[in-house]
């Protein structure tokens, strides 16, 4: 059984205190203490005249407040023995949750709007707008903070361009030794004057960066050099692979194209019933040829494969030195281009 002891304990404090609060509902701390000399008039022999002059209000008000108390009473009396079944919510609670759900699950609003009501019941119901406004308040929060945190411990940034669901570029950049996101800007474009003005921005806070790794996205590319022109520039190895991965598959596919061809011309020759007519001698020779290139062809491709997994294992932490990397990545593109030369 999940209860939602919603203001049940801001009640509480400030009954026994006495103190001003303001509180959810109709619900007012300060007026609401006058309803307890009003639930014990008729023992203390005080009068309902005497309390309402006591708290400056009219009889009608010690009178509201006292149906108050008591529904608040008939509410409590209802929960359960056992406060291990209760949940103790509190708005800032619901609230966190609504962040949670859109920034760790990206929940829709409406979505958010359900969950609410699934768990915590109609008592947590939000509109739109209210949680609307409540992420845009949390996301102008949280520039501020980002605002207040030196770059300077930054030295290699990675950079790129996500794109949101209204198809915008969102800049952003992520230094490489810890991940902090030190960048992620909505913008309209990516041309190199934008990025170059992101940049600048996080030149004011202390962004220097010595190595920027990046796609060879010609804006990114453009921006990032006019804003750190003395920073090693390095394009990302993932598209170098992707290609290399791409060539590799279509070497692949050929092979497969080719042991396809050769089985249609086994079909072929069989089907000729005359198989000494020039029609018929022209497909065996050319079943011959293509049976005899398809071994080479395999051969080729699994060094080409392996060459492939070498580069891979070399740019991760592969256990070779720098030298020896890089004596491998000048001979493995040499040995690939000539198998790529051998199948045309």
């Amino acid at each position: 059984m999940l209860t939602s002891l919603y203001y049940a304990i801001p009640i509480l404090k400030s009954l026994f205190s006495g103190v001003c609060t303001s509180l959810p509902g109709r619900y007012h701390s300060r007026s609401l203490l006058m309803g307890i000399p009003g639930r014990w008039a008729g023992q203390e022999e005080m009068t309902i005249t005497a309390i309402a002059k006591l708290f400056g209000v009219s009889r009608q008000a010690v009178y509201g407040n006292i149906d108050r108390l008591a529904a608040l009473e008939a509410k409590f009396q209802t929960m359960p023995e056992n406060p291990v079944h209760c949940i103790m919510v509190t708005p800032k609670d619901i609230d966190k949750a609504i962040l949670s759900l859109a920034l760790d699950a990206h929940a829709p609003l409406e979505g958010i709007q359900r969950v609410l009501a699934c768990i915590y019941g109609r008592e947590a119901s939000r509109s739109i707008g209210y949680i609307s406004e409540l992420l845009t308040r949390a996301g102008a929060f949280a520039r501020e903070i980002t605002r207040t945190i030196p770059l300077q411990g930054i030295q290699q940034g990675a950079n790129d361009e996500l794109f949101d669901a209204s198809d915008h570029p969102v800049l952003t950049g992520v230094d490489v030794g810890s991940t902090y996101i030190y960048l992620m800007l909505d913008m309209n474009d990516r041309k190199g004057e934008t990025w170059e003005l992101a940049m600048e921005t996080l030149k004011d806070l202390g962004l220097n960066l010595k190595v920027a790794i990046s796609d060879a996205g010609s804006g990114l590319l453009k921006g990032v050099r006019a804003a750190f022109p003395d920073a090693d520039v390095q394009t990302d190895v993932f598209h170098v692979l992707r290609d290399l991965g791409r060539s590799v598959h279509q070497f692949k596919a050929c092979i497969l194209k080719a042991v396809a061809d050769c089985y249609d011309l086994e079909k072929a020759v069989a089907r000729c019933r005359k198989p000494w007519q020039p029609n018929a001698r022209k497909k065996k020779k050319r079943l011959a040829d293509c049976m005899a290139r398809i071994p080479a062809m395999v051969e080729d491709h699994d060094t080409l494969a392996c060459l492939y997994s070498w580069v891979h294992e070399l740019v991760s932490f592969s256990g070779y030195d720098y030298s020896e990397v890089m004596e491998l990545m000048n001979w493995i593109p040499d040995g690939m281009a000539v198998l790529a030369r051998r199948n045309g």
